[in-house]
């Protein structure tokens, strides 16, 4: 039988779950820019449809193997994707032509927290310490 504890317990792992979700959903906006500042520097169209329907699917097969639901991968990693194009497009500016053009972006952790180094992972508690109950 579950007890307020365990409730607390769960709750407790929940949570640290929900952290690992942000910090890797930090990270992927990170690595996402990269790429954008890389495919800008190059002259290259920065948004690919056809790339973003590939991550998508693999999303929804990834879930599928993993016992997760298809739908709830695809809608996240399509949030993602759509929060980080536009979180980069309020950043930088498009020029006038469609395409970005090569620009030097500021480099190093000062000028752009991208460059800098990653927090520390969080940590899943093996046991949750003994608390009062909850109400």
């Amino acid at each position: 039988m579950t007890d307020e504890l365990e409730v607390a317990r769960l709750r407790f792992e929940l949570a640290a779950v929900d952290r690992s979700l942000v910090l890797m959903l930090s990270l992927r906006e990170r690595l996402q820019h990269r790429i954008l500042r890389a495919k800008a520097a190059l002259g290259l169209t920065l948004f690919d449809p056809a790339q973003e329907a590939v991550v998508r699917r693999r999303a929804r097969n990834w879930a599928g193997r993993y016992g997760g639901s298809p739908d709830l991968a695809e809608a996240t990693i399509g949030a993602a994707i759509e929060a980080g194009k536009d979180s980069f497009t309020r950043r930088f500016e498009m020029p006038s032509g469609g395409r970005w053009e090569a620009t030097r972006f500021p480099t190093g952790p000062e000028a752009d927290p991208e460059e800098g180094p990653l927090p520390p992972p969080p940590v899943l508690p093996e046991v949750l310490p003994r608390a009062r109950t909850l109400r």
